[in-house]
């Protein structure tokens, strides 16, 4: 009978021993933190969708002008906060469909195959489900100073030479001048409406006989859809 009110007293202090256990302590943190960055996440893409042409750098100023993300909510944690807004910026796109696009498509999507033809004739966007596009041609620097802006010249296309412009700001190494290459990327429009693709990256294609390759390019786009309605004259 003595010793019951001590197995009383440990039945009492097993609560308070689990509330207070570092690893459960520790958990209780990290789910409030990811709680918060959803929620600062929500709040960010809830204010950019009001904007009808809503891009990365309004994103950037979201962030940076710390109205929606104080840095103070985050203090003592290890979330850094650069991390936090690349995390933001790469996993949310704008709302709208700026032909324009200061954003990037993730690159799960497949690259489908053009000609530099096709791609120079394109005029809209609007009916893509899918920019991601692969050319092949030959790159060369362009001569307006931008240093990332080349040009891809046709390669044995029919009625050629077609050019289009190249955006390689994404590439840590340049391919080398008047190389056949293949480019991977996403299409755009450049300032002066023109198409324009984004480089996600390239295989160089210098030792490719381009004719053949070419020849059997156009049987395999018989049986891949190109996401166009049609091509603006």
């Amino acid at each position: 009978m003595e010793n019951e009110p001590i197995e009383d007293e440990r039945m009492e202090d097993q609560p308070d021993q689990v509330q207070q256990s570092p690893c459960l302590q520790h958990c209780r943190e990290q789910l409030l933190q990811c709680d918060a960055l959803c929620n600062i996440r929500k709040s960010i893409v809830a204010s950019c969708q009001k904007a009808e042409e809503a891009t990365i750098d309004d994103f950037k100023a979201l962030l940076d002008d710390g109205e929606i993300f104080n840095l103070t909510e985050l203090e003592g944690s290890n979330c850094d906060y650069h991390v936090f807004t690349d995390s933001i910026l790469n996993s949310t796109t704008a709302s709208n469909e700026s032909e324009t696009g200061n954003t990037i498509q993730a690159v799960n999507k497949p690259f489908v195959p053009f000609s530099v033809e096709e791609v120079s004739l394109v005029r809209t966007l609007a009916c893509w489900s899918n920019h991601n596009v692969r050319v092949i041609g030959k790159i060369s620097p362009s001569l307006n100073g931008f240093t990332n802006i080349w040009l891809l010249s046709s390669i044995g296309e029919e009625g050629g030479p077609f050019t289009i412009k190249v955006d390689l700001k994404l590439l840590k190494e340049f391919p080398a001048d008047n190389s056949s290459v293949q480019v991977f990327g996403e299409m755009q429009f450049s300032s002066d409406s023109s198409p324009l693709i984004l480089a996600k990256f390239f295989r160089d294609f210098s030792s490719v006989d381009l004719f053949y390759f070419n020849k059997g390019l156009e049987e395999v786009k018989k049986f891949v859809p190109h996401f166009i309605t049609e091509l603006s004259q």
